[in-house]
């Protein structure tokens, strides 16, 4: 395996790459290190190498439907009959019309998100995102004026990152503790997370806390929204397979302390879909109850 790949995996790995659309693109920038690198002579023998780092990637984070979607849809397009030259330029002719779209849906997602904050709204969002992220400087971009308050996010603190992107970016906003989400709830108009994954049910899978950050919404009547790709739904769960939660280092908790009890580390948790006012996608805000059948659509498209 080229070094690079391997670096890509263990940032993956590490969280050093986060966020499921930036996940997703590293995977496809290793699958271009593989094309150009790879000294395989026949199309085929290329082809198995990619299903090989396919496999490797999607182990990295287990808990990213969108990685596997957008893996799964890219190599649907290796053409494995063409000479090995000619297969290798229309696939990473592939993986850059992919790059393309991404950016492409980044930015209807964030035109119709910004769509949703009004003037002097306070938005309450929690972890890193960048889908949520992009949002939020879109409506601050077209003259909204609001503030954020975001979740510190244990036991990893990406609500640091989203505090800093959005400060430097000239948005009012408040870091607060995970725990005191219900202190300031009063003042939030709006909730607006990301996503890690979505399932048939349009439950959503998301950064542990999540579904704390529902439950207060919904006791303080505030509508609470996923912004989310579409390549974030999980097509395996409509046949009962449930997404795995991930469960990382119990390091991320008590370092190198020696303990004797038990220690857990859950990395997501599940928000039913009946706390979730809708989804914010590039095909417009989407509701639970009908997402399955636009997803269903979605994702039988050849998005090429």
């Amino acid at each position: 395996m080229h070094k690079k790949i391997e670096n890509y995996i263990k940032k993956i790995k590490s969280l050093e790459i986060q966020g499921a659309r930036k996940i997703a693109k590293a995977a496809l920038k290793c699958f271009e290190i593989q094309v150009k690198t790879s000294e395989a002579k026949k199309s085929e023998e290329l082809y198995a190498e990619l299903i090989e780092l396919a496999d490797l990637l999607a182990e990295a984070r287990p808990t990213e439907p969108m990685l596997r979607n957008t893996l799964r849809q890219v190599l649907a397009t290796f053409d494995s009959k063409l000479d090995i030259n000619r297969s290798k330029e229309n696939f990473l002719k592939n993986i850059n019309e992919f790059f393309k779209l991404n950016e492409q849906n980044l930015q209807k997602i964030a035109h119709f998100g910004s769509q949703l904050i009004g003037d002097e709204f306070v938005v309450l969002t929690h972890c890193h995102s960048n889908t949520v992220i992009a949002i939020l400087k879109n409506a601050y971009d077209i003259g909204k004026k609001f503030k954020v308050i975001c979740t510190e996010t244990r036991p990893r603190g990406q609500g640091y990152i989203t505090a800093k992107e959005l400060s430097e970016h000239g948005i009012d906003v408040t870091l607060i503790v995970d725990s005191a989400i219900s202190m300031y709830a009063k003042k939030v108009d709006i909730a607006i997370v990301g996503a890690d994954a979505i399932t048939v049910t349009g439950d959503l899978i998301n950064k542990i806390g999540t579904r704390l950050v529902a439950e207060i919404s919904k006791a303080y009547s505030i509508p609470f929204y996923s912004a989310a790709e579409l390549y974030k739904y999980d097509p395996i769960t409509r046949y009962g397979v449930m997404e795995n939660i991930e469960y990382r280092s119990i390091k991320e908790i008590i370092g190198n302390k020696k303990v004797k009890y038990k220690v857990e580390n859950p990395a997501f948790d599940v928000t039913p879909n009946e706390y979730i006012k809708g989804y914010i996608t590039e095909k417009g805000l989407i509701s639970p109850q009908v997402l399955m059948l636009a997803t269903n659509n979605f994702l039988v498209e050849n998005p090429f």
